[in-house]
């Protein structure tokens, strides 16, 4: 990992761990020594335990004793209301970013619903890198996470869900279905008051450094709900001209594919390069030199250009940028 970590600062690049503090895996040790132990080990308040002994392979059609992440018993729930749990993770937080690492992904933060907890776990963060980011999993309205005491960003499933649903109204894989990720063909008009409510939900230093993505291991594969490589392009200019930092899934730049999760993980083709979509790749390369050489589509505001409601389906979006008034800005 220090290797890693060196390898990938020498190169300008910044690493964000994935923190995973809702659930653990069945081989934990304090689940593991509650395994071994059962009510007398030290940990049993660790987890919220409903009975003994605990069944960590249950029988076909058996419910685990134990809380569970999904009722999957291999993924037990930590109790983060117990003060040595708590403790137990802001000390795996503060160790992560001490040692180097750039910030923290926070996987079903929700699922610890306490406001308290992830106020604590900012300050532990922010005491030992004000510049870290902190970015949490949540697929919609994200005021609550939102207000400057707990996370910096969330994964803005807000503007994917409809970027998706514009550039691929003609061609969207509509059979597929999500309760959070909502694919419906838009037209410009709607499209455009989408992306003004989502705007509007956050202050402009929380859009500015709001996880931009098009897909990711939770949803299937941009190319696959698309079907179409030019609503795949408009959707990468679109992410790469949006208030925000935007995020590539591994292997959506060389035209990897996949339904949904688990196809959507297929490892990236590193000894196939023969299948990789060079113009895709070169496509999404000339985005992101875009972003990078013009200023005002990394900090400017965004507003809908006049007319842009009569534009018809399947023509580029109508979107500018403008120069943001000299205020700072949150760059992630």
């Amino acid at each position: 990992m220090r290797f890693l970590l060196d390898q990938a600062h020498q190169r300008g690049v910044r690493v964000v761990l994935d923190g995973v503090f809702n659930h653990t895996g069945r081989g934990f040790w304090a689940f593991h020594h509650i395994l071994e132990n059962g009510s007398n080990s030290p940990y049993v308040d660790w987890f919220h335990i409903y009975d003994w002994p605990l069944h960590p392979y249950p029988r076909r059609k058996q419910k685990p004793n134990y809380a569970c992440w999904w009722d999957l018993p291999d993924l037990p729930k930590l109790n983060t209301d117990c003060p040595a749990v708590r403790e137990h993770i802001f000390e795996v937080a503060r160790h992560w970013i001490d040692f180097g690492i750039d910030g923290w992904r926070l996987d079903v933060p929700s699922e610890i619903d306490d406001d308290a907890f992830w106020q604590e776990f900012r300050r532990v963060v922010k005491d030992a890198n004000p510049e870290a980011y902190i970015v949490g999993e949540i697929w919609g309205d994200a005021r609550r996470w939102l207000q400057g005491d707990q996370f910096d960003a969330v994964m803005n499933y807000l503007f994917t869900g409809p970027t998706i649903s514009f550039f691929a109204a003609e061609t969207l894989r509509q059979e597929f279905h999500h309760d959070e990720l909502h694919l419906k063909p838009l037209d410009a008009r709607k499209y455009a008051r989408k992306m003004k409510k989502m705007l509007r939900l956050y202050d402009d230093e929380v859009n500015q450094a709001q996880l931009n993505l098009l897909d990711s291991h939770d949803m299937p594969r941009l190319a696959w709900l698309a079907r179409d490589p030019s609503a795949v392009r408009l959707s990468v200019l679109m992410q790469m001209t949006m208030p925000g930092a935007p995020c590539i899934y591994y292997g959506s730049e060389v035209g990897v594919t996949g339904g949904p999760d688990p196809d959507c993980r297929r490892a990236f083709p590193w000894h196939d390069e023969s299948s990789w979509d060079r113009e895709l790749l070169d496509y999404f390369k000339a985005a992101i030199r875009l972003r990078n050489e013009h200023e005002v589509l990394r900090t400017g505001d965004y507003a809908t250009a006049p007319g842009c409601s009569r534009i018809r389906l399947r023509e580029a979006a109508c979107t500018t940028t403008r120069p943001s008034p000299a205020r700072r800005r949150r760059r992630p």
